[in-house]
């Protein structure tokens, strides 16, 4: 969660909603259903469809057929989209702050920066099967073939959660104010907002065995084309690290605040906390190859994220408190 620059959420006690919860879809350009369009439209971006979900949408991601989205601003829950249908399939309550989502070890995990917990959802049933007490603000998460990392914030660290035991185990001290994380290469590798690094962990000793200064505003992290690659949001760029040597080899500037990186089909998408717009790197050239508008506002004070599914990208709008699908440019 941003604070200070960054809203703080509201947290309430959410109410359960049955898992048959009523399709709350609004009606856009190119959805094959009918209605009243309420998106505008961008030149180069088909909007496909568009899904309200509760308030303060941030975190994402796409699993068992369903798109998960993190909401975070009214009573904090874990909205399932169908992918295909753009239909609400459930909405679940979890933890206080909730932030961020992962999927992995058949579940999917959402983290509850206020409550210091993690959520793990059961998607059979729809459910929270058990909470896991970790650190201080959690917040983005990475997945290994062992286990479940966890970044807090608060903290200044990255968590190991046990999927067999649910417990959290250990805890590296990374850098300042880290927020997310991605396995890769053989190795944890997190951001490090307020410490303007990157540090990369070794899961198998929990030891930090590089520390990597990166731009301004570090935040989204991905691993693609034999390469980590960071968004600095405050420093308008993506940055590529080369996992060889652990040091930045690429600075590639980007508009308008970069943050989720997402690689699909051979390029790195880029989105932005202002409009959003999506920019797509070529990672050949190490160079953007074009940026296109989702929509028209200013910068939000939240992470601004996206998940690829149904060969779509879905990103949610967090101060409309709905999801939009949109077509990849061409």
């Amino acid at each position: 969660m941003r604070t200070g620059g960054r809203l703080a959420a509201l947290v309430m006690i959410a109410a359960l909603v049955p898992a048959c919860a009523t399709d709350r879809r609004v009606t856009v350009p190119g959805s094959p259903s009918t209605g009243v369009t309420t998106s505008p439209v961008f030149p180069g971006v088909t909007t496909i469809d568009t899904v309200e979900v509760a308030p303060g949408p941030v975190g994402i991601a796409a699993a068992f057929g369903s798109v998960w989205v993190v909401s975070t601003a009214g009573a904090p829950t874990l909205t399932r989209i169908a992918q295909a249908s753009g239909a609400v399939q459930a909405t679940i309550p979890v933890g206080e702050g909730a932030r961020q989502v992962a999927v992995g070890f058949d579940s999917v995990w959402v983290s509850n920066s206020n409550g210091d917990s993690v959520s793990r959802v059961e998607p059979e049933t729809n459910t929270v099967v058990v909470t896991v007490p970790v650190c201080d603000a959690p917040e983005g998460f990475a997945v290994t073939p062992t286990a479940v990392w966890v970044v807090c914030t608060g903290a200044g660290t990255i968590a190991r959660i046990d999927p067999g035991a649910n417990v959290m185990v250990t805890q590296v001290p990374v850098g300042l104010e880290p927020r997310f994380a991605v396995a890769a290469f053989g190795s944890v590798w997190i951001s490090n907002l307020g410490g303007v690094s990157v540090s990369r962990v070794d899961p198998r000793t929990a030891a930090v065995t590089a520390t990597i200064p990166t731009g301004f505003g570090p935040e989204g992290i991905t691993a693609f084309a034999g390469s980590v690659w960071v968004s600095n949001t405050d420093g308008a760029a993506v940055q590529r690290i080369d996992p060889l040597t652990s040091q930045v080899s690429e600075t590639i500037p980007v508009p308008g605040f970069p943050d989720g990186l997402l690689p699909v089909v051979g390029s790195l998408w880029v989105v932005s906390q202002e409009g959003p717009e999506i920019t797509r790197i070529d990672p050949r050239a190490n160079a953007v190859a074009d940026t296109h508008a989702v929509g028209d506002r200013g910068r939000i004070a939240q992470n601004q994220l996206l998940a690829l599914a149904d060969g779509a990208l879905w990103l949610p709008l967090f101060d409309e408190d709905r999801v939009v699908k949109v077509g990849i440019p061409i």
